[in-house]
């Protein structure tokens, strides 16, 4: 699907930034809808918050990377688990 039209279905289930970095994907494929996301972003932090202090990304299950792949669970702990 486009991301007009993920945007124009789908807007009340995507953040601010989301709504914004959506436009820069040619197809969606998952956008995470009940997944808790970052929803105050700030680019005075790591990453827009996206980031812990160590630089390690939150995962957050149900949310998606890169509006095409599901994130199911943690693999392992640390950068290197």
């Amino acid at each position: 699907m486009s991301a007009g039209k993920i945007l124009k279905t789908f807007k009340e289930f995507l953040t601010p930034y989301e709504q914004g970095e959506i436009l820069d994907y040619k197809n969606i494929y998952y956008i995470g809808i009940g997944a808790t996301k970052v929803k105050n972003y700030t680019k005075d932090v790591d990453n827009y918050g996206f980031d812990d202090d160590k630089g390690d990304y939150k995962l957050m299950v149900a949310d998606h990377i890169a509006y095409r792949y599901e994130i199911v669970d943690a693999l392992g702990k640390g950068s290197f688990g």
